[in-house]
Parts: structure tokens; sequence; C-alpha cells
């Protein structure tokens, strides 16, 4: 069975995106699924040769094609993803008390306005955005506090995604200050997909003016950020990285229909 914790994993993500186009066209090569996937030839080459000897897929003529295994491992596989996004969908429109923190001292029984402010939800703001609850029990300013009867929803656009292709290895302050100077004036949660994404952020912390970081947060998955919490994500990191990250973003918008911004930069 086929669950979230293997295809969180890069290779186990790659392996099925793989097998999608295989099945799709038995003809496919290392040289057209390079492509496609935005890897070397000689990488698809190794993940079908790993996949060849883990039996998900065999030979077909010239091509390639899933076993019977590798139809059932793509099947879980896209069950998994599907499951995770619908059942994280639901738990967030059907919520019964939610957890916000308290931007001031609460009442019990106060009915208060309910904010997103950097993907956090905040309670007892003095502005109205779209939805408001009922305090379960006083709490103090900064504390968590739980809220129940939930009415409206809470107004906030969807997040934008900056993703950045790094095609070298090494970038002078001149060329991360012009990428700095095309995405100011919004908060960026920055996120490196690889050791390159990593390395690139890090100079680019250091020379930020135009571009303020969001606290860290939990690795839900960026669409999840950019669509329910409406945060604003940088990624960078290697191509290879950066067209698996779209790849996912595209199934999403294929399957479910959501939109997110995106801009794109190759440095």
């Amino acid at each position: 069975m086929v669950d979230l914790r293997e295809l969180r994993e890069r290779r186990g993500f790659t392996t099925l995106l793989i097998l999608k186009e295989i099945a799709q066209d038995p003809n496919e090569r290392a040289s057209s699924l390079a492509e496609k996937l935005g890897i070397s030839i000689q990488a698809a080459s190794d993940y079908l040769k790993e996949m060849q000897m883990a039996d998900l897929i065999e030979r077909y003529g010239s091509g390639y094609r899933p076993t019977e295994k590798g139809v059932q491992y793509l099947q879980e596989g896209i069950s998994a993803l599907r499951e995770f996004i619908l059942d994280a969908c639901e738990s967030v429109s059907v919520l019964k008390v939610a957890e916000a923190i308290a931007f001031r001292d609460l009442t019990q029984g106060e009915r208060v306005n309910l904010q997103m402010v950097n993907g956090f939800l905040y309670a007892g703001g003095p502005d109205f955005c779209g939805s408001t609850g009922v305090v379960v029990e006083d709490c103090k300013e900064g504390d968590i506090a739980q809220i129940k009867d939930l009415d409206g929803i809470i107004e906030h656009s969807v997040g934008i995604i900056v993703a950045v292709t790094l095609r070298r290895m090494v970038y002078g302050d001149e060329e991360i200050k012009t990428l700095l100077g095309e995405i100011s004036g919004k908060k960026y949660l920055l996120i490196p997909l690889d050791e390159r994404g990593e390395v690139f952020l890090r100079k680019l912390k250091r020379l930020q003016k135009g571009v303020e970081t969001l606290p860290k947060l939990p690795p839900v998955g960026v669409p999840y950020l950019a669509v329910i919490k409406g945060i604003n994500a940088l990624l960078t990191g290697s191509q290879e990285s950066i067209a698996e990250a779209l790849r996912f973003l595209k199934w999403l918008e294929r399957e479910y229909g959501v939109k997110v911004p995106l801009r794109e930069f190759r440095l």
C-alpha cells in the first residue's frame, strides 16, 4: 500500500509521475521522460532501471508499460494524494471548534471577529474580515482561544508562488538584488527545495531589503499554504526540484480546479 510517507520522499513522487507518463504512452523513453519531468536523461534512465528491478514496469516494444504491481502503485499513490487534499479541505470547511491566537483579552460567550494574519488565525481584532465566532472560555491576549459557532468565510486572497530555478551553483550579490527588486513589496515564506536553494536563500536573507520573511511553518505543502492560508511562497532550487514542485501545482489545477498565481524566474 502506497501512503503519503512514501510519496513525501522525492524519489517516490518522481516514480509516481513516471508511471503516469508510461501508462498514458507506452512509447515513452528516457529522453522524452527527462524532458517532461525536467531531469537529466541519466536520472530518467536510472529511475527506469530501478522501476524494472522493483517490478513496477516492463519492456514493451521500444518503450515500457506498467506491470500489474505498477498499476496498483499508481492507483494507490493518486488515491493517497486525493484523500489527503479532500480531507484537508473538508477539515477546514466543517471545523466545529477552531483554535486562534487571541488578539486581546477575550471573554467567554463573546462573539469576536476572526482574521488571517501571516497564515495564522487571530480572534478579537477590530476589523470584520468575513467571519466571526463565539469564545469558549476566557483567555488572555496572545494565548490560544477556542472559538465555536463559526459564521461566515474568512476573507483572504490566494497566495502567490514564486519559483526561482537556479541553473548555476554560485550567484553574486547583484543578481540576487535584481531578483529582490522584482518581488519586493510582499512577504514571502522562503522555501529551499534542495541544497542549491538553501545556499541561495542564505545569501538572499543577508541582502534582503524589499522582502520580509514569515515565521517558519510546518511543511504541510506549498499549495495548502497558498490556497488555504493565503501565504506567498518563494521556492528556490535546481531545475529538477522546481520542475517537480510545479508539476504538483499543475496536477492540483487539473484535478481540482485550484488556480494558484505563479511567477517563474530562471537564474
